[in-house]
């Protein structure tokens, strides 16, 4: 384990400010620092970067945002990076999500000690990644009508979308291929091509699992709580309720928009974790703390957010919190452009070679799931 651990930002009249350190004995000069920050300032951000100083060797991770935190790890001497890196990288990303939402809660000291960590982004919070770039959302649902298509046409299209010559294509194509919604080839024949081979799908889903508890475990609050849900889903008419299945080209409807409200809670590691405790079953305020690791009043903030946005509510006098929304985001094969990529091979739009490795990749992606 480390045996300290820095806490600084960039100020542009006073250079780099250490926020906190632990233990307060521990020394690192401001050479030192400002070499730890170069490596991030240069865009390296959200993995770690190892630095090897004259007398010590330090890991460190760095927010996004502005101004840029650096969280600086320094290792024993012969300290082996390899088995730690998880768990230091999740420290990091605990520190940065409590300096952004709960700066006055951060306690150095109790992370180090007690490993307290924010786990690596889920397939599910990758998919939202696309939902927070508008260019990329675009692009998804471009990919969505095509199924297949190349690059640069691809680059020209977006272009023409958002009148700027400056898109950088592989920027707005990043968040889905790193979350496995597109793979990009290079295919004999017909150049770099970008093939959909996952589509998702962004919406709120009734918290089935947590009512299911309810109804066998906490009978006291169950009816409550099932009306609750009912009112949010299927209210009486005339209104209409949530249904996420229904097309609707009305601007009052509730699920237009939706979808980044959605993303945006779910990429929120802090927001998350307490969703995913609500997921299994309605608890008190101190049990999610007990369960997240998350300061009590840094709970109940989230908390009232969450409610703010009909994702949680309270029952049984306010003692018990409860999801009233699940806010998922579910991934599943994209069927649905084959017909679309037949014609287009069938009229010659696209070459017989290139729907065969599209076939080819989407049983690599479904062919062997259970």
């Amino acid at each position: 384990m480390p045996k300290g651990v820095f806490i600084a930002h960039w100020d542009d009249f006073r250079g780099l400010v250490v926020e906190h350190k632990y233990p307060t004995s521990i020394m690192l000069t401001e050479k030192d620092l400002n070499m730890v920050y170069y490596h991030h300032e240069k865009g390296r951000t959200g993995s770690l970067q190892y630095v090897e100083l004259e007398n010590m060797r330090v890991a460190s991770l760095a927010s996004s945002g502005r101004p840029l935190w650096i969280v600086v790890f320094v290792l024993d001497e012969g300290e082996e990076i390899e088995g730690q890196e998880d768990v230091l990288l999740g420290m990091g990303r605990y520190v940065l999500a409590m300096l952004a939402q709960h700066p006055e809660g951060v306690d150095v000291k109790d992370v180090l000690e007690n490993q307290r960590m924010l786990h690596r982004p889920t397939p599910e919070q990758e998919y939202a990644d696309i939902f927070l770039t508008p260019s990329s959302a675009l692009l998804l649902e471009r990919m969505e009508q095509e199924g297949i298509d190349r690059a640069t046409r691809l680059a020209v299209w977006l272009n023409t979308q958002v009148q700027s010559e400056e898109i950088d294509i592989r920027a707005v194509a990043a968040p889905l291929m790193k979350s496995g919604v597109v793979r990009v080839e290079k295919v004999q024949g017909a150049g770099e091509t970008v093939f959909l081979v996952r589509d998702v799908f962004a919406y709120r889903a009734p918290p089935v699992q947590a009512l299911q508890y309810a109804l066998e475990t906490m009978v006291h609050i169950a009816e409550v709580y099932q009306d609750r849900v009912t009112e949010f889903f299927s209210p009486p008419p005339p209104e209409k309720g949530y249904n996420p299945t229904a097309a609707t080209d009305d601007p009052n409807s509730p699920l237009l928009e939706d979808r980044q409200r959605i993303a945006e809670i779910l990429r929120n590691g802090i927001h998350y974790e307490v969703v995913r405790c609500l997921r299994e079953r309605p608890m008190t305020l101190a049990e999610i703390s007990q369960a997240t690791t998350f300061p009590v009043e840094l709970v109940q903030k989230v908390l009232w957010a969450l409610e703010a946005e009909k994702v949680t509510t309270h029952v049984d006098g306010g003692s018990l919190w409860v999801l009233l929304t699940d806010p998922t985001i579910e991934a599943f094969m994209p069927e649905f452009v084959l017909p679309d990529v037949f014609r287009k091979m069938k009229d010659r739009e696209l070459d017989a070679k290139v729907v065969m490795r599209y076939l080819e990749l989407l049983d690599e992606e479904w062919g062997r799931a259970e």
